[in-house]
């Protein structure tokens, strides 16, 4: 849902409104597929493959998908499995993808998925920025 503030503090007043009506609209989109690998496939443009035992993100990197005119895909894994292990042996067929670390030294063996889309995008939209 998105909503606009009619009236701030301390009368806070909001309506909805529809995503054509927001003039900087700063929300994602979310598909989802049976096979990843099918998507990833038919996909025309950068894909971003988000994963622990990817290349640590770095500025440079990042930077190559926010000034390209072609649209990314940042692509998670699931609660249960992670990109390699989805994808296997596939994963070096996939084209114009790369496989990067947003977390790099996270002490854990996962990141939760609503923390990484949270954090992985916010990186994401920061570099866009600079």
């Amino acid at each position: 849902m998105t909503v606009q503030f009619k009236e701030g503090y301390p009368n806070f007043s909001i309506k909805e409104i529809t995503r054509s009506e927001a003039p900087e609209y700063w929300g994602y989109g979310v598909k989802e597929r049976a096979n990843l690998f099918s998507l990833l496939s038919e996909w025309k443009g950068n894909i971003i493959l988000t994963s622990r035992k990817g290349k640590t993100a770095t500025k440079e990197q990042i930077a190559k998908y926010t000034k390209s005119d072609q649209p990314t895909l940042v692509v998670f894994g699931s609660p249960e499995k992670g990109i390699h292990e989805i994808l296997g042996g596939k994963m070096k067929n996939v084209q114009n993808a790369k496989s990067l670390n947003f977390f790099p030294n996270q002490a854990t063996q996962t990141v939760r998925l609503e923390e990484a889309l949270l954090g992985t995008l916010s990186i994401i939209n920061a570099q866009s920025m600079s």
